[in-house]
């Protein structure tokens, strides 16, 4: 049976695309190699602005908590508190997402296919192997198969390099002493986070996420991702706490692709790349949710225009996310990250007395939020 859209990859990206091309009328094929849809592998946090921009403004189903406060801390433990009345930090809860998302493309049509590994993709012919031995055809295919880009990789995305890669690890646990009401983020630290950050993320009812991440390049030898994010724990956490899940990952943390639209040199097959798989990732926070789930609807609903969806991407995120990354680059030492607390604490502490919400909620643009 031949398609219009084949997705390969069932998470936020992968089922936005295939929501809005589905819904558009389109013969869709979504397939993923897991065979539940509501694994995840992330810290659950994403703005609101992000989810509403995208297609899916936040609702209780799966939304667990709401937070406008934030403290940042150096490497040195200077801390800069922020709150921005007007972007709120919606904490997920990815699972309920995912499944409430996989249902609404089955009911626009999709065919979803769970347990199915992608194979060999040949863009010229427009046919993709599954791992079963079966071919399928289409117009379209949209890579969603996060860092892997496991059919951009056969039409000449590079492998990304350690320097171009972060690791994430997270904990979700019960835990006591911790504030619930704002969200905290604690940057560099060769101990837990080189080149990166750890965070903790309230869930609500005494949940937290707690996790650490930072570039491949930086990460002690012989130490796993697991180690750095007890560490942190050991550090931050009072008590023992109860470990409930963990999990773990890989990011970009590289400017975007210059390319995430393709076609077959007879112009009638495209490829189109969409979340991770298309490096949208907001480096200096290591967040793609939002990322993830617009880049999908994009793809779904120009997914029979690819220089269309090439254009619309690179208008709506790429000056962003290349700042993001620039931004990024320049704060990768604890040296470097401390000067910036410095010399933003005190800048900001002048400014506060005269105007205390304005310099809370530029605070949190700092980041790139």
């Amino acid at each position: 049976m031949g398609y219009d859209v084949v997705i390969a990859g069932g998470s936020l990206a992968g089922l936005s695309a295939a929501i809005h091309c589905a819904g558009k009328g389109a013969r869709a094929l979504l397939v993923d190699p897991k065979a539940d849809l509501g694994m995840f592998k992330c810290a659950e946090g994403a703005m609101e602005g992000s989810l509403s921009r995208a297609g899916f403004p936040p609702s209780p189903e799966w939304v667990t908590l709401g937070l406008y406060k934030l403290r940042m801390v150096s490497p040195a433990g200077r801390v800069l508190d922020a709150r921005n009345r007007y972007k709120k930090l919606c904490m997920l809860d990815r699972t309920k997402l995912q499944l409430k998302m996989l249902g609404m493309a089955k009911d626009r049509g999709c065919e979803v296919r769970t347990g199915v590994r992608a194979g060999r993709f040949d863009l010229e012919s427009g046919t993709l192997q599954l791992a079963g031995g079966e071919p399928v055809g289409a117009r379209t295919f949209i890579d969603a198969t996060g860092t892997a880009a496991a059919l951009g990789r056969q039409c000449g995305v590079p492998r990304l390099s350690r320097d171009c890669l972060a690791i994430v690890a997270q904990w979700t646990m019960r835990a006591t002493g911790l504030e619930e009401d704002s969200y905290q983020l604690y940057f560099g630290s060769t101990h837990h986070s080189p080149g990166g950050y750890s965070w903790i993320f309230p869930k609500g009812k005494g949940l937290f996420n707690v996790g650490a991440g930072g570039l491949a390049s930086r990460m002690p030898k012989g130490i796993l991702p697991r180690e750095l994010v007890e560490r942190f724990i050991r550090d931050r956490v009072p008590g023992p706490g109860k470990r409930l899940r963990f999990v773990a990952s890989f990011l970009p943390c590289c400017p975007p692709l210059e390319r995430p639209a393709m076609k077959s040199a007879d112009g009638r097959h495209s490829l189109l790349l969409a979340g991770d798989a298309a490096r949208l990732c907001v480096a200096s926070v290591q967040a793609g949710i939002g990322s993830a789930l617009q880049s999908g609807r994009w793809a779904g609903e120009n997914w029979d225009a690819p220089e269309k969806y090439q254009a619309v991407l690179k208008e709506g995120m790429y000056r962003r996310l290349h700042a993001s990354h620039r931004f990024k680059m320049g704060i990768l030492s604890d040296g470097d990250l401390e000067g910036l607390f410095r010399r933003t604490i005190r800048s900001m502490g002048i400014l506060h007395k005269l105007f205390p919400a304005w310099v809370e909620e530029r605070a949190v643009d700092l980041l790139g939020f």
